[in-house]
């Protein structure tokens, strides 16, 4: 993955806000726990220690929360070193 992802990544862990609330799923032979942080309208959900796993093949979604609940605003990117399907799953616990 390129440098300039792993530079918004880390500035996202560090200067957005983090939910106490976290998804843990078992995918792909491993247990897989997500984060998910606010920075304004926008909520980005990290895969934890994604920065040491993280390869060139990092599955990304990015979705329009009103595709999740009527009304609301801003977007969700998912970013995990699992399948989609993984990267899925945290948008599919609320």
């Amino acid at each position: 993955m390129g440098s300039s992802m792993k530079r918004l990544m880390r500035r996202l862990i560090s200067e957005a806000v983090p939910r106490k609330t976290k998804v843990s799923t078992r995918a792909m032979g491993r247990e897989r726990v997500f984060t998910a942080y606010d920075r304004g309208v926008d909520t980005f959900v990290l895969e934890n220690n994604i920065l040491k796993t993280i390869n060139e093949r990092a599955s990304i979604l990015i979705v329009e929360k009103k595709d999740l609940r009527s009304g609301a605003r801003g977007h969700v990117m998912t970013i995990t070193s699992g399948t989609h399907a993984v990267a899925a799953i945290p948008l599919l616990h609320g």
